[in-house]
């Protein structure tokens, strides 16, 4: 994706507003989380997306997860292998509403290990993952787990 590398602020408020009418309602009850990027990289598409979304709507978004760790990247490696190198990634925020609905945002999905992994430190952390909301998938994606939804 050519938006990793140079993002058109046209693009990015196009982008949010399409991604904006396909978020659950009422909106006023989730918070949007972008999945945050690898250390030492810079904020990309999906944080982008959030703050264009935020500003479009007023809703929520905030930094829930934190990398708390490097991991590989991960475009060489089969999807047990990408689950194996997310495993205790993420970590998450205090949880501050006790019933607080969460809808991740990601740039591309390929095997859906890095939602998933996402999604499993919020839902240990008592957060609803109410689903994810990314911009491309690969040919080999993977339907994530149901409970997620």
């Amino acid at each position: 994706m050519r938006l990793r590398q140079r993002a058109s602020p046209k693009v990015i408020r196009v982008l949010a507003s399409e991604c904006l009418a396909l978020l659950p309602k009422p909106r006023s009850a989730i918070q949007l989380c972008a999945i945050p990027p690898r250390p030492g990289h810079q904020p990309g598409p999906p944080q982008w997306i959030q703050r264009e979304i935020s500003r479009q709507s007023r809703m929520r978004a905030q930094p829930l997860l934190h990398r708390r760790r490097a991991c590989l990247g991960q475009h060489h490696l089969s999807g047990s292998q990408r689950r194996q190198n997310l495993q205790g990634v993420f970590s998450v925020e205090p949880l501050q509403q006790p019933s607080a609905k969460v809808m991740l945002l990601d740039d591309v999905v390929t095997t859906g290990a890095t939602s998933q992994a996402a999604a499993e430190a919020l839902q240990a952390a008592g957060y609803g993952v109410v689903g994810v909301l990314c911009l491309a998938h690969t040919s080999t994606s993977s339907l994530l787990d149901t409970t997620m939804t």
